[in-house]
């Protein structure tokens, strides 16, 4: 037993020596008042008022007034917000707003099949047509070959149901685990003072259920801004002279709020306070 515990502590001691040596390494005989890594290929050090970044190869970087740093395209670019700035970086940790992004747009390779699904509006029905092709289908561009399936949701005709815009139907693609637009259980529901509602509309073991989740919205409108890969599409909502952000909040709390670029949106609050919101729905203010 007790060589087992003495294997365990020479284990241990190299490898905190090891740390020490490649932490020497990177920072040096400086010496910092916290450190921290982010985003994996980046670490964040702060001496006094002064905040350094430092990229994997031990170069370092003078920041102002740094707030946060985000991964958007591994390897590749990264966002870091600096104060009332939103600048992009390299993987080196040098400025560079000109970076290109690019995102696939690709079926899972995993799944067995893709669904194009399309969701219309007749009155006080839904609809929903599926058709569905075999993933062999989608690679050889046969699609010949597909399952045709239909669902009908009966809604109240005095409820005032409708797609995002005011749309008469709803185009939804993707797969089990792809999805780059609203989810197409989502609607909208005008009531008769002019009020808007979001909700969710399902059928459950025929019987339909509905879950209001913002109720009594003056407006809504979509962000400029595309999520790419993302599994919704976050629009902003108006309520009683505030915004919001769905889905990330069912709250209206900002005086203003700008359409996402990338990872992140500017706000202001009623009483001036500024900040950034991510898309995981985290602030961070300056």
């Amino acid at each position: 037993m007790n060589q087992y515990k003495n294997k365990i502590i020479v284990f241990l001691v190299l490898s905190l020596y090891t740390n020490i040596v490649n932490a020497q390494n990177i920072f040096g005989k400086e010496k910092y008042d916290s450190v921290y890594f982010v985003a994996n290929n980046f670490i964040i050090a702060k001496k006094q008022k002064a905040i350094f970044l430092f990229n994997v190869k031990g170069d370092i970087y003078l920041l102002n007034k740094f707030i946060t740093l985000a991964e958007i395209q591994k390897d590749v670019a990264y966002q870091i917000v600096l104060g009332e700035k939103l600048k992009m970086i390299n993987v080196d940790g040098r400025f560079d707003d000109s970076l290109k992004v690019n995102f696939q747009m690709r079926v899972c390779g995993t799944v067995e099949s893709y669904k194009n699904s399309i969701f219309i509006k007749n009155d006080s029905t839904f609809i929903s047509f599926h058709t569905i092709y075999p993933e062999i289908d989608i690679n050889s561009k046969n699609y010949d070959k597909h399952v045709e399936t239909y669902d009908t949701i009966f809604i109240q005709k005095k409820l005032e149901i409708y797609f995002f815009n005011n749309a008469r139907n709803f185009n939804y693609k993707g797969n089990i685990f792809f999805n780059n637009s609203l989810t197409p259980d989502l609607y909208f529901e005008k009531t008769p003072i002019n009020k808007t509602h979001i909700l969710s509309i399902k059928l459950q073991d025929s019987v339909v259920k509905k879950t209001y989740l913002v109720k009594d919205i003056d407006s809504v409108f979509q962000s400029s801004y595309t999520f790419p890969n993302a599994t919704f599409q976050p629009f902003i909502f108006r309520k009683k002279k505030l915004l919001g952000y769905y889905p990330m909040q069912t709250t209206a709390k900002y005086k203003s709020i700008i359409s996402f670029n990338r990872h992140f949106a500017a706000f202001t609050l009623p009483n001036g306070q500024r900040g950034w919101l991510d898309i995981n729905g985290k602030e961070y203010f300056y």
